[in-house]
């Protein structure tokens, strides 16, 4: 048996999601907690690892360990423990061969952009200079599809670059771009190098010529216009 909790979190206090030496993580403040409930510290899984200052609305994270401790009175003791900006929302029982990550069949993230440059630095990107919602709708049908998205990744090494995005949307509230992504999988920095790469071509920073070329050559290089990870939410995991 083994418990599945979706979570949720403030990524402002924290170095990300995976666990550090002296600086505080999701992944490291759930150990200790799973310690003081369970009397020893379980294995943590998850389906996304979160860079620093990104948040999750719903956040699926798997427990693995031998324990009988009924899932509600996990639940609360865990909330009861952990600091108020790390929320269990759920639990559920999954069986032993779940995987959390590989498992996943899409996710989806979204951006914060406050396009007057004066959103809180916590919550959202800022972008300072005449926005056109009809040109980065445009240019952003560009990405969906399977392809080699290797020109929005950072330094890692991966077997392969090719990733398929299902949807990208936009849309304004108030002075607010909300950008969402759905796909399959997304390697690190992908979404913040999209975005970022979306907005610089969005003010003239980055030719038609040079954007189309981050999908269709990019063995010319990458991206050097990483949005600002506070803006950043993993909403939700779908298997």
């Amino acid at each position: 048996m083994r418990y599945l909790l979706w979570i949720s979190y403030d990524g402002k206090n924290y170095y990300g999601w995976a666990k550090q030496p002296l600086v505080p993580t999701v992944s490291g403040t759930l150990e200790k907690a799973t310690k003081e409930v369970f009397g020893k510290i379980l294995q943590i899984s998850s389906s996304s690892r979160t860079d620093r200052y990104v948040h999750a609305l719903s956040l699926p994270v798997l427990l693995r360990g031998n324990y009988s401790m009924p899932m509600k009175e996990v639940k609360d003791k865990m909330n009861g423990i952990l600091p108020k900006d790390i929320r269990i929302n759920k639990i559920e029982i999954v069986d032993n061969d779940f995987q959390v990550r590989y498992h996943a069949k899409e996710k989806k993230y979204r951006y914060l952009v406050n396009l007057k440059g004066e959103g809180d630095k916590n919550y959202y990107g800022n972008h300072n200079w005449p926005f056109d919602l009809k040109k980065i709708k445009e240019y952003s049908k560009i990405l969906i599809g399977k392809k080699n998205f290797s020109s929005f990744t950072g330094s890692e090494i991966y077997q392969t670059y090719i990733r398929t995005i299902n949807s990208i949307s936009f849309k304004l509230e108030g002075d607010i771009l909300i950008f969402e992504i759905i796909g399959k999988g997304f390697m690190r920095f992908m979404v913040r190098n999209i975005i970022g790469s979306l907005l610089a071509h969005n003010r003239g920073a980055i030719s038609d010529e040079e954007f189309q070329d981050l999908i269709n050559h990019p063995e010319k290089g990458k991206s050097h216009y990483k949005a600002y990870g506070a803006g950043l939410y993993l909403v939700e995991v779908y298997y």
